[in-house]
């Protein structure tokens, strides 16, 4: 038996395995904490433990005497701490134009924007910091300067853009916008019996800003939308009070914003409402059941400590986090695992959840060789932790036994090199089962923080502003010259909408005194190709329009 000292008092689970034994000692924390722990210990019944008839395996029992961890709260960045010295003071502060830097995260800065009158800005960022909700992640925070030339903002490895476009806002002076991710409980939209988040809480201000037309937001979302979901887009005013004001499919003329997606799991709105927004789902009907996109995220973790012979013991632990298949989501743990020193082990895999009266269950093998494993774990979740509660809180901790390998001529430690082998299933629908094999050389747990994580920190490149293909206002002017009026061919703006953008609901864009302008605007959000443009007005027999593209 493994024991885990120091983690939390052992709750038996009555788990049962496909072959019928059973799994005990599932250890969790005090959930009030944060994260949630779970210990989960080896399965020493098993017939899957197995070993090859020449090789003995010895399991060393020890104490781990692993301490509860505490996460880098938010609030220790620069920025963070300059935000409640802000709240706390009665007195002005001065807005630094330059970068903030901790921990290779850059928080906001005005540096690379152009300031004419840097004490008007400073008040208008002074109260924005006022303004923002208890307890907001300034790394997943950003500003920008606006005025009526428009901007483009975005939060770094997060997938969150906000496209304000060109005489949007009617100012005198230059003044701010801002966009930031809420991660609190009790400041996101309160889920009903069934329902799902599927995308992050955005938060967009300040609340004087008034849009004289559309602005775009863009972020990822889980939803597999070939399923069968109901979708709805929330919207607070105050983080606190949230209603519906859209249900995807079922839009009519008074509905206030537009929702579109793209095969790319990613999501855009164009609105004219400061405020909260956040995509929440459930399935349509008992019969009919929708299905998310979910990444488990693997990391390893090794210490030591002295036993009562005063002898140091190895103590290895794989941490499991199960996390929305989302890049905001990714950053965050990554952040909060390496600001403990934690090894990622591999990049992240993505299986499907479905909205199923199942369980989640999670199995864990260490490879002793190429025919023989010993279980290290098994868990079974209920599927409302993963579905409609805040999973990504959780870190299920396996810990790994030390072993060695007994042959006639040499005892081999397995401490430096380890393969293990992970399966996160369903048990009813099995093709959407997670099967992964890791390989971890804990050599590189002393050098490095693993595998490369800027490698998977933006699961779609970000394009520079430079690279970002945006027509010239007086372009986009002569397009809707000649896009906007109807025609009886069909092949105006609408017939344009369709082919360029896959739209088929035109009532929101009919609506506006200019529908062509609105499309570009949702279409530079997109970062779609220039040459496909042009492409697609030659083919809807408006070359008249792609000329005016070329002549420029």
């Amino acid at each position: 038996m493994i024991k885990s000292g120091g983690l939390s008092t052992c709750i038996t689970s009555k788990g049962t395995s496909s072959n019928g034994s059973s799994h005990i000692g599932v250890c969790h924390s005090d959930k009030t904490e944060y994260p949630f722990y779970y210990s989960i210990q080896q399965d020493t019944t098993s017939t899957r433990s197995c070993v090859s008839q020449n090789n003995s395996v010895s399991l060393t029992n020890f104490d781990s005497g692993i301490e509860k961890e505490k996460l880098l709260l938010s609030n220790d960045s620069p920025l963070n701490r300059q935000l409640y010295a802000t709240k706390s003071s009665i007195h002005p502060i001065t807005l630094s134009t330059s970068s903030y830097t901790s921990n290779h995260i850059q928080y906001p800065s005005l540096a690379s924007q152009p300031i004419s009158n840097e004490n008007h800005l400073n008040l208008i960022y002074e109260n924005i910091l006022q303004s923002l909700p208890e307890h907001t992640d300034l790394r997943y925070f950003a500003v920008s300067i606006l005025n009526n030339k428009g901007c483009r903002l975005e939060i770094p490895n997060t997938g969150v853009t906000l496209i304000i476009p060109e005489d949007a806002v009617l100012l005198d002076d230059d003044h701010l916008i801002f966009i930031a991710l809420i991660n609190i409980e009790n400041q996101m939209p309160m889920l009903n019996n069934g329902q799902t988040r599927l995308s992050p809480v955005i938060l967009i201000g300040p609340s004087e800003i008034t849009l004289l037309k559309p602005a775009v937001l863009s972020f990822e979302h889980t939803a597999v939308l070939e399923s069968s979901w109901k979708l709805n887009l929330m919207f607070s005013d105050d983080i606190f009070n949230w209603k519906t004001i859209l249900t995807y499919g079922q839009e009519n003329i008074s509905t206030p914003v537009y929702l579109q997606f793209n095969n790319q799991q990613q999501a855009f709105i164009l609105f004219e409402s400061m405020g909260a927004y956040a995509l929440i789902g459930e399935s349509v009907s008992k019969h009919h059941h929708a299905s998310k996109y979910i990444q488990m995220v693997s990391f390893f973790n090794r210490s030591s400590t002295t036993t009562e012979t005063n002898s140091n013991e190895i103590i290895s632990t794989l941490r499991l986090r199960f996390l929305d298949a989302t890049t905001d989501a990714l950053e965050r743990c990554l952040t909060e695992e390496f600001a403990l020193q934690n090894y990622l082990c591999d990049q992240p895999k993505q299986f499907i959840l479905h909205d199923y009266e199942d369980q989640i269950c999670i199995n864990v093998d260490l490879e002793l060789s190429s025919t023989s494993r010993i279980n290290i774990g098994y868990k079974e979740i209920s599927l409302k932790t993963f579905w409609s509660t805040r999973f990504d809180r959780s870190c299920f901790i396996f810990i790994i036994p030390n072993l060695q390998l007994d042959n006639e001529h040499s005892t081999t430690t397995f401490i430096d090199h380890l393969a293990m082998h992970i399966d996160v299933y369903q048990p009813t629908i099995l093709d959407s089962a997670l099967h992964t094999r890791l390989c971890v050389n804990t050599h590189n747990f002393l050098h490095n923080s693993g595998y490369n994580s800027s490698s998977i920190r933006q699961r779609q490149p970000t394009k520079s502003t430079k690279e970002i293909s945006k027509l010239p206002s007086l372009i986009r002017q002569k397009l809707c010259v000649v896009l906007d009026p109807p025609n009886s061919l069909g092949n105006d703006w609408r017939m344009f909408a369709n082919n360029l953008l896959g739209i088929n609901y035109l009532q929101y864009f009919a609506t506006k005194s200019s529908p062509t302008e609105h499309l570009l605007t949702l279409w530079e959000a997109r970062q779609e190709s220039l040459v496909n443009m042009i492409n697609v007005l030659n083919q809807i027999g408006r070359s008249d329009a792609a000329s005016i593209i070329l002549q420029h």
